[in-house]
């Protein structure tokens, strides 16, 4: 079995390189890179950049096909990223990306198609969106898939979580909140989609759900909204548009098969402070309503019908943001070992390249 598993790994190993280069980043000199921008700037389309934990304070535009990859929203600190012509199929996964300055936290200009953000935190806490689209783009995939987009601006202006422009969008198992003290056109999704498929997501204090009014191929369940902001409603949207199996305190959700909120749902969420991140728990509380309660078709991964929220459904959250990408985030082993001894290890990680 040792050796069946051995020849397995070099399998792996060898497909992976064969078909790109990995590009390992630390800040302390113990990788090739101690930047994410030096390792970009050494890519070639189809590279990984696997970043180590710390803080990278360089801001970029990316022309290339690359996925950058982090240890996990809460040990890798990253500046605004944006992606221009030649990013198409460019991903983002286990990184937390804040605004530097007047700035959006992610920006995609016309050209820039089929971008993945997975497992981060956006964040932004300007007049500026988390994510988006430049005006007149049309034809393009993104999506946000187990992400916090955290649009903190406390300003009289329009600061939107995601601003849209024809693209087909994908947004689940997503928490997304708001800033305590909104505009009364501040929206979590402005714009107008070409398509908006909208599941299993979480909302806290947010003031509108949308602004984005047409008719367009639009599916939203599963979802929870929360601690509305003052004024709070559903806002506009396509006029064909599917709301099944969606919750909210007043004003309800539209659509069939929804649930009116009485009372918070999670296991820890205080609305005078709104959401706090480390602190509060969106877990639902024992004995929730909205356990086993979302569409019956779609299922958690124990097979259960779906929980509505960011931990129900076949994609649910992953606390800290810690990648699918195989790596280790550290080893559990006895105390007391000596040459010769047989030691089990245990990993809070996944087994991979080093950095």
């Amino acid at each position: 079995m040792k050796r069946l598993l051995t020849y397995a790994l070099g399998l792996l190993l060898v497909s992976l390189s064969a078909q790109a280069a990995i590009l390992r980043v630390n800040p302390n000199g113990s990788a090739p890179y101690t930047t994410i921008v030096a390792a970009y700037n050494a890519a070639v389309n189809g590279d990984t950049i696997v970043v180590s934990p710390g803080s990278y304070t360089d801001a970029f535009t990316s022309v290339k096909r690359v996925k950058i990859i982090g240890a996990g929203w809460e040990l890798v600190n990253s500046y605004n990223i944006y992606f221009h012509t030649g990013s198409t199929g460019c991903a983002l996964e286990g990184l937390r990306v804040n605004n530097n300055g007047a700035a959006q936290s992610l920006y995609g200009y016309n050209f820039a198609d089929s971008l993945t953000f997975r497992r981060c935190y956006v964040y932004n806490n300007n007049v500026y969106p988390c994510f988006e689209r430049q005006a007149g783009s049309s034809s393009k995939w993104v999506t946000f898939e187990d992400c916090i987009i955290h649009q903190a601006g406390n300003n009289a202006l329009n600061a939107d979580a995601i601003r849209t422009v024809q693209d087909s969008l994908v947004v689940r198992n997503c928490l997304i909140t708001m800033a305590t003290t909104q505009a009364a056109t501040q929206t979590l999704l402005d714009g107008t989609p070409r398509f908006l498929t909208f599941v299993n997501n979480t909302m806290v204090n947010v003031r509108e759900m949308f602004a984005s009014p047409g008719n367009y191929g639009m599916y939203v369940a599963n979802n929870i909204v929360w601690d509305w902001n003052s004024g709070g409603t559903w806002g506009s949207y396509s006029s064909s548009a599917l709301f099944d199996y969606n919750t909210s305190a007043t004003p309800v959700p539209p659509g069939t098969n929804g649930q009116t909120l009485a009372a918070d749902p999670f296991v820890l969420y205080t609305e005078a402070s709104n959401y706090e991140h480390g602190t509060s728990d969106l877990h639902l509380a024992a004995g929730s309503s909205l356990i086993d309660a979302g569409v019956p078709s779609l299922l958690d991964r124990d097979g259960s019908r779906s929980d509505l929220g960011i931990y129900g459904g076949p994609y649910q959250f992953v606390e800290n943001g810690v990648p699918s990408y195989p790596f280790v985030t550290s080893i559990i082993a006895p105390a007391a070992i000596i040459a010769g001894d047989s030691l089990n290890v245990n990993t809070t990680g996944r087994v991979g390249p080093r950095y």
